[in-house]
């Protein structure tokens, strides 16, 4: 089994202060570099402080953003997220997925990495959730064991339709993705009217929208694509970490908004982007570059 990173490798320091970035004095929005008034397109949602949150919040007038905050540690992520899926209960939403960095940014996340951060995690969350039971499927024989309580509410891989005997609750699956065939039989081992809940399961290359040439092209896959069009298109992501490159993370937790957050600061973490939608991977990238160089300029 291959040991799990240091807790928290990818956040910044227990306890950091959250750092505040003055807004320019006619907005609370960001002027950054790529601001579409210095030809970018994200800024229109940019946050500068949480200050400006909290006061767009208590003044009425046009929703105002939402912060989700980080993680303190990774020890902090399972009660974050068992929080964030009430809430989403609570709204109606009923298949909700669980992202996190299973290791080390900095190292790379073997299979096994994986599945020891994820059944981990799955155990710590299954204990905070007041709810009717969830059927666990597992990602492997040896995970399945680790898991209570026993059979027939803990199956393995792929499981038929009818194979296993469906708990009230639903379902929680844990890692899929090693074999397509885990991602086709999700919704045949989803009971009707139960809920469904993923933790890293990679659910983007599932989701529609991929096109042609998705991760699973459909000339190929096409029993992929649809499945993913009838079952995997509503999984909202409801606790969501993910670290980025040049010192940041992308962040959600339910209700929150999509939060991006730099941490490469001196003063602490600071949000500089806050909205409704997912922002796409590379705008994340480049809002952090730009807060980057910032900070470089200032030393």
């Amino acid at each position: 089994m291959v040991a799990i990173a240091t807790p928290a490798a990818f956040l910044p320091p227990l306890g950091a202060s959250l750092a505040t970035h003055t807004p320019h004095p006619a907005s609370r929005l960001c002027r950054h570099p790529s601001s579409p008034r210095n030809g970018g397109g994200m800024a229109s949602r940019r946050l500068c402080t949480m200050e400006a949150a909290l006061e767009g919040a208590a003044g009425g007038g046009a929703p105002s953003p939402s912060p989700s905050p980080i993680p303190d540690s990774r020890a902090a992520m399972p009660p974050l997220a068992a929080a964030a899926i009430r809430a989403a209960r609570t709204a109606g939403v009923r298949r909700m997925e669980v992202t996190f960095p299973p290791v080390d940014a900095s190292s790379s996340a073997s299979l096994s990495a994986v599945y020891a951060a994820s059944v981990a995690f799955s155990r710590s969350l299954l204990r905070r959730l007041d709810a009717p039971p969830l059927t666990v499927v597992a990602p492997d024989a040896t995970a399945a064991t680790e898991f209570a309580p026993p059979p027939p509410h803990v199956a393995v891989g792929s499981p038929r339709r009818g194979a296993i005997a469906p708990a009230p609750g639903g379902v929680l699956f844990v890692a899929p993705g090693f074999n397509v065939d885990e991602y086709i039989v999700a919704e045949g081992v989803t009971p009707p009217g139960g809920e469904a809940i993923v933790v890293n399961g990679a659910v983007d290359k599932v989701r529609p929208g991929g096109g042609w040439w998705g991760y699973y092209p459909v000339l190929f896959y096409p029993e992929v694509a649809r499945v993913g069009e009838r079952y995997w298109k509503d999984f909202v992501e409801v606790f969501f970490v993910k670290a980025m490159g040049d010192g940041g993370l992308l962040v959600r937790v339910w209700p929150g908004d999509w939060t991006v957050w730099f941490t490469a600061g001196g003063g602490g973490a600071e949000v500089v982007w806050c909205g409704k939608e997912r922002p796409p991977y590379p705008e994340v990238a480049k809002m952090l570059r730009a807060r980057l160089v910032e900070e470089q300029l200032k030393r």
